[in-house]
């Protein structure tokens, strides 16, 4: 059974009165500006709770958002098979340009939300916001696979991400 607090990002918002038209406006906000948001609410999130709290809040986040996205599909695929489709997936949503899985790591180009940070002139490696990326990942796969694979470690390189998995 689908989440109603996720219904409508699946269902169209149709509005049919006279307050229509502001509402419509209402929905158009940027992306830009929602990523920018959901970055500052990590910053407020760490000056509440400690940086360590706040990674593991937006890990969580980004864990559950996966799950309440993808609950609805009827899937179990071998764990390998859900890490490589799970690539296609962040991208078309628009969180990765690329997310290529190599073994036992995973090569991440493109981090829409790191790059975001690094435009705000934010550190982006350890920012809490980059643990939600994190997250939708690990709930991506463990939607499609029923398995727990998590990341054990980031690094940056020279072109994006390697991100060390563990399974189990």
């Amino acid at each position: 059974m689908m989440n109603p607090a996720t219904t409508r990002f699946v269902e169209p918002l149709v509005l049919q009165d006279e307050h229509a038209e502001s509402r419509s406006m209402q929905n158009n906000v940027d992306c830009e500006t929602i990523l920018k948001s959901l970055i500052f609410m990590a910053d407020g999130v760490a000056t509440t709770i400690g940086a360590n709290g706040a990674r593991a809040a937006m890990r969580q986040a980004g864990h559950r958002a996966a799950v309440d996205l993808l609950e609805a599909l009827p899937l179990q695929l071998e764990v390998d098979v859900a890490i490589q489709r799970v690539g296609p997936v962040m991208q078309e949503l628009g969180f990765v340009r690329e997310l290529v899985p190599n073994g036992d790591s995973i090569i991440v180009r493109d981090d829409l939300i790191a790059d975001e940070l690094r435009e705000l002139g934010l550190e982006a490696y350890r920012h809490p916001a980059c643990y939600y990326t994190v997250g939708l990942f690990e709930g991506f796969v463990y939607v499609l696979s029923h398995a727990r694979v998590s990341v054990a470690r980031q690094e940056m390189t020279g072109d994006g991400e390697l991100w060390t998995l563990q399974r189990g």
